[in-house]
């Protein structure tokens, strides 16, 4: 693996660059042997691993664009050999933004600005998260208490109901057994 295939693999995040005559691609972001290939970029409407939005919790939270974004950094970093001590990842890292990065207005400063403003928004959405799950659950649990009276409301209703309805079949007997002994008197009557 050439110094020149992993220079040529970082370059292509910042600029299109002609076909790599040695390699025969017609692919100018093939990345060339040895180097990993680019990530699929991120997609805040396609398809991600999660169902969170980041760019809109971005946004929400006022973070401007920048010329080159700490997530494409951390694309070109993954790509690099995992073998290369830190130490000359970085230095290739401050040699690329010196040639490439500083005309767009790409400097360490700024994408340790972006990473450090994304990071925050980050914490912030998840502590606001947190409030509003905590808010929701407890309304939650304040509806099913609500719910649980009312249910034991409703249970002794039906039981005084109950109550009520044997004890107005109790009187309606009682009623018709002594309206019972009118009949039975003038029936007697009847045969005597």
């Amino acid at each position: 693996m050439s110094i020149r295939n992993i220079l040529r693999g970082a370059a292509s995040v910042f600029v299109e660059l002609p076909p790599d005559p040695s390699k025969g691609s017609s692919d100018p972001y093939s990345p060339g042997v040895g180097v990993n290939p680019l990530p699929v970029p991120f997609q805040p409407n396609g398809p991600t691993d999660s169902a969170f939005d980041f760019e809109k919790i971005y946004r929400q939270a006022g973070i401007v664009g920048v010329p080159l974004k700490a997530e494409q950094i951390r694309g070109m970093l993954s790509r690099l050999p995992r073998n290369l001590p830190q130490e000359t990842k970085r230095q290739m890292m401050r040699e690329m933004l010196t040639t490439l990065g500083k005309p767009a207005g790409a400097t360490i400063d700024s994408i340790v600005a972006d990473a450090s403003a994304k990071i925050s928004a980050l914490n912030t959405s998840a502590v606001d998260a947190n409030k509003n799950a905590q808010k929701f659950v407890a309304s939650a649990q304040s509806d099913i208490e609500d719910l649980h009276r009312q249910i034991a409301q409703k249970r002794q209703a039906i039981e005084a109901s109950k109550h009520e309805l044997t004890e107005l079949e109790r009187q309606c007997r009682a009623e018709c057994e002594r309206l019972g002994e009118v009949l039975e008197f003038f029936r007697q009557n009847k045969t005597s």
